[in-house]
């Protein structure tokens, strides 16, 4: 197997936070992000990725293409554990883009931010995770899930075979 022109770049951001802080005790929800940020780099590197930033609700990290769906949902259901006795509803949106390694960072960064904001936050209701696939052309797709329709009636990924296809590259 030859390796893939493309990586993945994971941007995580937990949603309504500054309401929860607002509605809810910041002590108890500066304890849950604590935990939750202390646990970011050991799932990241479970999936054969590096943590590039994690900071209460933020994440922004580097996964090998294959990895990088399972990783964020990872991330996801331990945040959402994090905050299963203080915030019940509390959820975190993920931006991942699979870009070919010819793109500029600065051009993949700016992708990772509109998906998360404006489209796994704004467009699908946070809660969310949207992908967008980049190649040396230009934006090829973008796909969008909540994170309870991430797997199909089988137990597969719905995102799978996107993976397969772009990891094969042309």
């Amino acid at each position: 197997i030859r390796p893939s022109p493309f990586y993945a770049m994971l941007l995580m951001d937990g949603d309504n936070m500054g309401k929860m802080m607002g509605d809810y005790k910041g002590e108890s929800i500066s304890k849950a992000l604590s935990i939750f940020t202390k646990n970011v780099r050991k799932i990241v590197q479970e999936h054969n990725g590096v943590t590039i930033y994690a900071g209460g609700d933020d994440v922004l990290a580097m996964l090998p293409l294959t990895r990088a769906i399972g990783c964020a949902l990872s991330l996801s259901n331990k945040y959402e554990k994090c905050f299963e006795k203080i915030v019940p509803e509390a959820t975190i949106s993920a931006g991942l883009v699979f870009s070919h390694y010819h793109i500029p960072l600065s051009s993949v960064m700016r992708e990772a931010h509109h998906i998360l904001d404006d489209v796994a936050k704004d467009q699908n209701g946070r809660g969310s995770v949207a992908v967008s696939v980049l190649k040396t052309s230009g934006k090829y797709c973008q796909w969008t899930a909540t994170w309870d329709r991430l797997m199909d009636e089988n137990g597969k990924m719905r995102i799978d075979d996107l993976v397969l296809k772009v990891q094969e590259g042309p």
